[in-house]
């Protein structure tokens, strides 16, 4: 009589070669997914650091005066005579901007550290006008916002 199937030992070769295929799945799987998650991090800061770049640049190059106040402070007087004065702060790891009335209010979210912020001011080949340049870290995302300015 002949017997049809597969034997113990079979068996047991077929499940631990399915084993190890479903483990390199499962690894590859976590690989990819936390791949993502660090990418998306990556991607909000990036996402952040552009907007307050942006601010800054966007107030500064419309400035009539710029003051710098602090090492982490600098005050926008604006051309419109309409808009009021703005201050720009680095208080508690967070771009803050003041406008007239003296409230600040966070340009970056809560989850954003801001560290190593320099402000400062470069000759400019322009008459009458400097380079003002303002270099941050972001979650340690470098960012640089450089602008010509009326003279300081």
């Amino acid at each position: 009589m002949k017997q049809t199937g597969f034997t113990i030992i079979e068996c047991i070769i077929y499940l631990g070669l399915f084993g190890v295929l479903m483990s390199g799945l499962l690894v590859t799987s976590y690989a990819l997914l936390s791949s993502i998650d660090r990418n998306e991090a990556k991607q909000a800061v990036l996402i952040e650091g552009m907007f307050v770049s942006g601010r800054l640049n966007f107030a500064l190059s419309s400035a009539a005066s710029v003051v710098i106040q602090s090492a982490t402070s600098v005050m926008v007087e604006p051309l419109d005579s309409t808009q009021s004065r703005r201050t720009y702060q680095v208080l508690n790891g967070g771009w803050y901007e003041a406008s007239g009335d003296g409230q600040f209010s966070r340009l970056t979210g809560s989850q954003f550290t801001v560290s190593k912020v320099v402000i400062e001011s470069i000759e400019s080949r322009l008459p009458g006008r400097k380079r003002l340049v303002i270099s941050y870290l972001l979650q340690d995302e470098a960012f640089s916002v450089s602008v010509h300015v009326p003279d300081l």
